[in-house]
């Protein structure tokens, strides 16, 4: 083998060696139908199962994610993410004037972990302010709301919740019971980020309030509309 030859052999090796397991990716567009396309996309209810609850190791290793977000290290957090099934995009949203780019922690195509999207303003107008949507299904349109909300006043974040909160067919041991998943009122169910302290809304919200001194969280909700009202 010729010398450039033997070379170029042993620098795709030592490359190959030496790749990051993972990185953030790095994406331009329309922000607003890309979540879109997500919620068009979230797991419906009646038990169906795809949200799995996450483990105390997956907690952690959610934990590490969001806090190298926070700090900046999106390499980092990429590479804590690839462990959950979870990847990091380094959104620059073209639709907005002038661009602004968000942080975008998101299940890869391939991921079992139904476990929400989570957005992070790189230069958030109002940084204690957090919009969380737990039910952008059950409680039509909050989903896009939330988003709306988040964009439009330039909030720190924004989660979206994986699945309907009907998803799992496990109860969370939150205190109170609902109607939205059957006719008979029952517990509600781990899916509902809104009353699990075991889904990454909580996890995530728990980082946050660590490091952002008097956060504000807003969820927006819904109600089913009954024969009387307007």
């Amino acid at each position: 083998m010729h010398k450039p030859m033997m070379f170029l052999a042993l620098l795709s090796i030592i490359c190959a060696v030496y790749r990051p397991a993972s990185a953030q990716i790095l994406r331009s567009g329309d922000l607003r139908a890309h979540i879109d396309s997500l919620i068009a996309a979230i797991p419906g209810g009646a038990g169906s199962g795809e949200y799995q609850t996450p483990t105390s190791s997956n907690h952690s290793a959610w934990a590490s994610a969001i806090q190298a977000i926070l700090a900046g290290n999106t390499a980092g957090a990429a590479t804590a993410a690839s462990g959950f099934g979870y990847q990091v995009l380094v959104y620059t949203d073209t639709a907005d004037v002038p661009f602004r780019t968000h942080v975008v922690l998101e299940k890869t195509a391939s991921s079992s972990n139904y476990w929400g999207t989570y957005l992070f303003a790189r230069s958030p107008r109002r940084e204690r302010l957090i919009i969380q949507c737990p039910h952008p299904l059950n409680d039509s349109k909050t989903g896009a709301q939330g988003f709306h909300v988040y964009h439009t006043v330039g909030a720190r974040a924004y989660f979206l919740s994986g699945t309907h909160r009907c998803n799992s067919p496990v109860f969370s041991p939150c205190s109170g019971t609902t109607t939205s998943c059957s006719s008979e009122y029952e517990p509600y169910r781990m899916s509902d980020l809104a009353h699990s302290v075991d889904g990454m809304f909580q996890i995530t919200t728990a980082v946050l309030q660590m490091a952002i001194d008097s956060c504000v969280v807003i969820q927006p909700h819904g109600f089913a509309k009954q024969s009387g009202d307007p």
